[in-house]
């Protein structure tokens, strides 16, 4: 091999190595940053939903919290405790209801948005969005839904005034809506007035009626959070484990960052390594093409 070729070959692997660096510290980079704000709107595509189980007649497991993917209450001291709850389900008698806004200094709204076909229906979304529910998010710091998708595109319709209305303005202690299977949720809750906690949507995929009175006894929801002011502790959900351990959306994207550092350091090192065998190769190409003169 000429030297010509061989300085060719180095130039040509150094800019594939490097450019595979770049596109890995890019990723992770933005995977970081997006765990570093909390605070801001979350990448719906990415975010992980979660199910949730309310159970009225269960004192550990008769609410919700959002954030942290776990009941909001559990058992301290032979009584039960609330640790963070979004969300919680009321009799009235004859009807089951949710209710948000629940704990000292929160308030809430949630809006129903009908069944996906009623969404379907109401704005104009393509039949090529196969998951009407998925589809919903913050997207140029609005709530929107997708309209029309194809492999390469998307195109987006804004949710409308009246739900949006409905959805920030300031509401009392406690916010209700009846239950209603498969229908769609967006629930926003805040801290005192007007800072915004949390924003989620959920929609109810399965309940179940304890006795002839029609009071459920069990509530499924699959739930993703869109928006999410942590704490600067970031101990948020520490104080749950006794319900199972930190299962919040930011633990689950925590993983997902550790793996790209994995990938990171394995990439750096493969570069590493490359680099020294191809120092190697060239300078095995000078004492040969030097052997080769004298």
């Amino acid at each position: 091999m000429s030297s010509l070729q061989t300085s060719s070959l180095s130039v040509a692997t150094i800019y594939c190595l490097l450019s595979v660096l770049i596109v890995t510290l890019t990723t992770t980079i933005t995977c970081q940053q997006q765990v570093d704000h909390p605070s801001r709107i979350l990448d719906y595509y990415s975010t992980p939903y979660a199910e949730a189980h309310i159970k009225p007649h269960d004192p550990f497991s008769s609410s919700w919290n959002f954030y942290c993917n776990l009941p909001g209450i559990g058992p301290q001291d032979y009584a039960s405790v609330n640790y963070g709850s979004d969300i919680r389900t009321w009799w009235s008698g004859s009807d089951n209801y949710f209710e948000v806004g629940i704990q000292g200094g929160d308030t809430g709204y949630i809006v129903d948005l009908g069944e996906e076909s009623d969404i379907r229906s109401q704005y104009g979304i393509s039949n090529n969005v196969a998951y009407v529910f998925s589809s919903i998010g913050f997207k140029d710091n609005q709530l929107q839904l997708v309209k029309s998708a194809t492999s390469k595109d998307a195109t987006y319709v804004p949710l409308n005034g009246t739900v949006i209305q409905a959805l920030f303005q300031q509401q009392s202690y406690g916010n209700k809506l009846p239950i209603r299977l498969g229908h769609v949720y967006l629930v926003r809750i805040t801290e005192g007035a007007s800072d915004t906690r949390i924003i989620s949507k959920f929609k109810v995929t399965m309940t179940a009626p304890s006795d002839n009175s029609g009071k459920l006894q069990l509530i499924t929801l699959r739930h993703q959070t869109l928006y999410v002011k942590k704490s600067g502790s970031g101990n948020d959900c520490r104080n749950v484990n006794v319900n199972g351990g930190d299962q919040s959306v930011f633990l689950k994207m925590d993983s997902n960052v550790a793996l790209g550092v994995i990938a990171l350091l394995t990439a750096i090192a493969a570069v590493v390594i490359s680099l020294i065998a191809l120092i190697g190769f060239i300078i095995r190409g000078k004492r040969q093409n030097y052997q080769t003169t004298y």
